[in-house]
């Protein structure tokens, strides 16, 4: 049975990271995967992050701990690889316990997949970068073809703002 604990403050758990998180490039192969990611990145998924990253760059850091464990990053970490990378931009932390540390490894996961897609924005946003002079393919977004004509031609029926349950579903999280 999960327990809650709220009884601590948070201003000083953010006050022990104040300062001290700054990105930084290490080798890959000096990181460490966590055995115990409850995250699975299967090969295209993996695809799609490396095409991201090899058209945008890497971004987003992974997180490690003091161990240079890997917290969040896994995909990024398989996908540098993929690319043949030697280094990946990394943010270590030391402020978090044990604990901590592995509950934000799944709440870093989990948080952002609850998300929910406002369908007409994102339908827009994919007609206009599918409209514009781009130097790379709308698909590095992380939808396919279908998915993004399906998307568009949806703004010009009616009934343009319900959800598709059929397309949503199949839509990846943008959490690694």
């Amino acid at each position: 049975m999960a327990r809650n604990r709220s009884n601590h403050d948070p201003r000083r758990i953010a006050d022990k990271a104040a300062g001290r998180i700054a990105p930084v490039q290490r080798r890959i192969d000096e990181l460490k995967l966590n055995k115990k990611n409850t995250r699975v990145h299967d090969d295209k998924q993996v695809t799609k992050i490396a095409h991201s990253m090899e058209t945008f760059g890497c971004i987003i850091p992974v997180v490690v701990d003091a161990k240079l464990q890997v917290l969040s990053g896994h995909g990024r970490i398989l996908a540098a690889r993929q690319l043949g990378w030697d280094y990946i931009l990394t943010t270590q932390i030391e402020h978090l316990t044990e604990a901590q540390a592995r509950a934000f490894a799944i709440a870093d996961n989990r948080l952002c997949e609850l998300a929910v897609w406002d369908d007409r924005a994102l339908a827009e946003e994919l007609k206009d970068l599918s409209l514009a002079d781009i130097d790379f393919d709308v698909q590095v977004v992380g939808f396919n073809t279908p998915e993004i004509d399906f998307r568009i031609q949806s703004l010009t029926e009616t009934g343009a703002e319900h959800r598709s349950e059929e397309h949503t579903s199949e839509l990846q999280s943008p959490c690694n």
